[in-house]
């Protein structure tokens, strides 16, 4: 069986001395703790930094508290930012081979709102989502 990624958290985050990017998810919920921790291992702790929202939210004025509960944001080291599934696209864009879904979001008509779409449902069902999940690909 595959070992689950160990998720490494950042703690602090300064934009200004940012060199990788950071995803914040919500920090309490395993299903997106899982799929941070899968994403993190997929592009690399050196690319990519996770952050619970609630750690590094001061650093993120711009965002909301609903904002962040929401979706998952992802921050480039150039300040662009970005939520839900385009977040989640732009991620696995960092690694090998994976940038078709990131194509499609940005070429393919109707292919980012089906997209964001598909992403709400999750997030607004994660409960639910998680523990299917959970029962099809038990951690190990």
């Amino acid at each position: 069986m595959t070992q689950q990624p160990t998720l490494i958290e950042v703690q602090v985050w300064d934009r200004s001395r940012a060199e990788r990017s950071l995803l914040i998810y919500d920090g309490s919920c395993g299903f997106c703790k899982r799929c941070a921790a899968y994403a993190q291992g997929l592009v690399g702790e050196s690319r990519l930094a996770v952050g619970a929202a609630l750690v590094v939210a001061e650093a993120f004025p711009e965002l909301t508290s609903t904002d962040l509960q929401k979706s998952v944001w992802l921050v480039q080291p150039n300040g662009d930012l970005y939520a839900g599934a385009r977040a989640v696209f732009e991620i696995f864009a960092m690694a090998p081979r994976r940038g078709l879904g990131l194509w499609m979001y940005r070429r393919l008509p109707g292919f980012a709102w089906l997209s964001e779409f598909a992403y709400r449902w999750v997030a607004s069902h994660r409960t639910w989502v998680s523990a299917w999940v959970h029962r099809l690909w038990p951690p190990t």
